[in-house]
Formats: C-alpha cells, structure tokens, sequence
C-alpha cells in the first residue's frame, strides 16, 4: 500500500466531508432531500466534465468497462445518495458520520472476502475496536431518541453500499484514472435520482432561496459531491480500498465539532467515549497494515 501518497487527498475530502454533515442539515431549511440530491448531481457533473478534459482525459466510455462504470454511479452517487440525505433527515452529523466509518470495516471484509486483500488479525481487532466505538455512540444516541433510528439505519446501509462500491472500483482505477472513471460514473446515477428527485426540483422555487441555502447548495454539490469524491477516488487509486477507508475515520471527530459549534448538537459522555474507542480502533488497524505491509516488501 502507498498510504503516505493518498495521504493529502484523502485527508482534505475527510475535511470537506465532515463539514459537510452540518451543511446539509442547513440546505434542509428550505431544499427537500430529493431536491437536493437530484439537482446537487448536475453542476457536480458540469464541473467534473471540465476538469476530466483540462486535464487531458479521455470522456469517452471504453466498450469494455462502459457497464461496469455506470453501476458503479448508481449505487455510489445514485441509490447511496438517496439513502444518505433521507437519513440525514433525521440523524445528527455526529451519528451519521460516525455511521459511515462502519465502511472501513465492511470494506475491509468484502475485500478479504473477494481475495482482494490479505487477511491480518490485528487490523481485525482494529475494526472491531472501532465498531464497539460506533456501537456506543449509536447507543447514546438513540437511547435518548428513537425518532433518530430509522435515519441512523438508512445511513448504515449508506456505508454498506459505500464500503462495496469501494471495493468493486479499484479495478477500474488500475485501468483508467480516477478522474475519469468518477466522472463517466456520473449519468449513472441519473435513473435513481430522476425518478426520486424531478417532482420537488421542479416545485422548488428557487428564486427565493436564502443566501445560506445557495452556499449549502454549492457546497454540497461541488466541494463535497465533485472534488471530494473525486479526492476519494485518487486516494483509493493510492491505496488498498480498505486503507483509504480507514482515513474516513478522521470525518467524525471533525463533523461532531462542527455540529457542535455550528448546530449546538453537543455529544453526551456515552458518545464521547465512543468516538475515543473509534480513534483507538483506527490507530490499531493503521499499525498493524502497515507492520505487515513493511515485513511483506522486507522479504
């Protein structure tokens, strides 16, 4: 693994994601989540198109991964989008976000399961140790409020499309660059999200949004959903799809201050003792993959 050249990437789409949490909470004061999630897709798809020719690339499908690409889009920007701002609905940033860092953990198990990586018990008990972590904040959470429950599941099954669709795409980036196969992915998710999202876009009245909703807007649909997932998929394209999940670690902490600073969503001592559980678990896996990683190239 090259984690130290995914480092920067995936540690600035870590920064825009966790922020992102709050700022969608504050696109919701007047854009509904089909809305959103629609309309978020087309500029993203605009500013992706230019960046792919400025830079040389290719916007043609290459015939025999043409599929595999669109699939691709619509599970990871189609129906994983759908699930994720229906969840944020109701879930805090800070249980979402720690929700989704289930994904290094499910990632890393379709990885060793599809032979794609090996297995090593102690980036195992990492995963576990950061999933005992989830588990209280989940817990101190929604024990205090169960109106959270369906949102918080929807946004684990965000990560379990997520963690697959991670896995699934790093053959693409052994063959074409990540710019690419992120932004041929695209007009995938467009069978999803249409039929989801075209009755509220058009029934938004978008002449009268306030200044804060269009920043929210832009944000999220070009800082979180083009460059950030792009940032993503250069860091994946650096490293094992398990390792650059397991930089994903960093977006809770950094979405549970902002929702506190920001949203005056404070965490009780159940979930702050889990989000040290969680760092604990993170830095248990990183070792124990880099250990073996460095004994594997000694040899």
């Amino acid at each position: 693994m090259r984690l130290h050249s995914a480092f920067v990437p995936l540690s600035l789409t870590a920064i825009v994601w966790g922020l992102n949490f709050v700022v969608v909470k504050w696109a919701y004061a007047e854009l509904s989540a089909p809305a959103l999630a629609l309309s978020r897709l087309l500029p993203a798809m605009a500013v992706m198109a230019i960046c792919t020719v400025l830079t040389g690339e290719r916007l043609s499908y290459p015939k025999s991964d043409s599929a595999k690409i669109l699939t691709l889009g619509f599970f990871a920007l189609g129906i994983y989008m759908i699930t994720f701002l229906e969840g944020m609905r109701t879930s805090s940033p800070a249980d979402a976000s720690i929700l989704l860092s289930t994904s290094p953990i499910i990632a890393y198990g379709a990885a060793v399961a599809f032979g794609r990586e090996s297995f090593r018990w102690g980036a195992l008990l990492g995963s576990l140790i950061a999933f005992v972590g989830v588990g209280l904040v989940v817990f101190g959470a929604t024990s205090h409020s169960h109106g959270k429950l369906l949102g918080n599941l929807l946004i684990l099954f965000s990560a379990f499309q997520w963690a697959l669709c991670v896995v699934f795409s790093r053959p693409l980036f052994e063959k074409y660059s990540p710019l690419r196969v992120f932004t041929l992915s695209m007009p995938g998710a467009l069978p999803a999200l249409i039929p989801y999202g075209i009755w509220p876009v058009v029934h938004t009245n978008w002449l009268h949004l306030a200044p804060l909703t269009w920043f929210s807007f832009w944000y999220i649909a070009i800082l979180a959903g083009a460059l950030g997932f792009a940032g993503f998929y250069l860091g994946v394209s650096r490293a094992s799809a398990s390792g650059a999940m397991l930089a994903q670690f960093c977006v809770p902490p950094i979405a549970a201050i902002s929702g506190w600073v920001l949203l005056k969503e404070r965490l009780n001592v159940v979930q702050m003792a889990g989000f040290v559980i969680v760092a604990c678990g993170l830095w248990s896996s990183y070792r124990a993959r880099k250990v073996s990683t460095y004994q594997r190239n000694k040899r």
